[in-house]
């Protein structure tokens, strides 16, 4: 399955020793409208945290993006057709990605937060995202990096 992807580049940012000032970010939604808000999401969090956002519409080009580019942080659908989230996750933990990965969902309970943990996520947000939530992941991304 082929699905279009894009890249918006929000306030690039400049080296910080010899590393990209910026995040680079993958966000991954069967949803047109879901993809709309969390980048204009992203877009107001990258006033403050610059970052690169490129997207995917399934799970099988997910895999093909993360596995060809370093990515800081990927934010994922849990449902979509073909290979969902869950799977995606799995299949990425296993090649040893190293990127942050959060799935999305609009299901709340605990034993999807359970699924998503034994999937290898690092984080489960509820949709539509947050701001707040995502600012703490992006900060604690920008920590580890050492842009803080």
């Amino acid at each position: 399955m082929t699905a279009a992807t894009t890249h918006a580049n929000f306030h690039a940012g400049k080296t910080h020793q010899g590393q990209s000032a910026h995040l680079r970010v993958l966000l991954v939604d069967d949803s047109a409208l879901t993809r709309q808000f969390t980048l204009s999401v992203l877009n107001h969090l990258a006033e403050q945290h610059p970052m690169t956002v490129d997207t995917a519409e399934c799970g099988e080009d997910s895999l093909d993006m993360a596995l060809d580019s370093q990515y800081d942080l990927i934010l994922m659908d849990v449902e979509m057709p073909g290979i969902g989230g869950l799977k995606a996750c799995e299949m990425l933990k296993k090649r040893e990605c190293d990127a942050r990965i959060v799935m999305l969902s609009g299901r709340t309970s605990a034993e999807a937060h359970r699924e998503g943990r034994g999937a290898g996520c690092d984080n489960y947000l509820t949709k539509p995202v947050n701001e707040a939530d995502l600012r703490s992941i992006v900060s604690l991304i920008e920590l580890k990096k050492g842009l803080a």
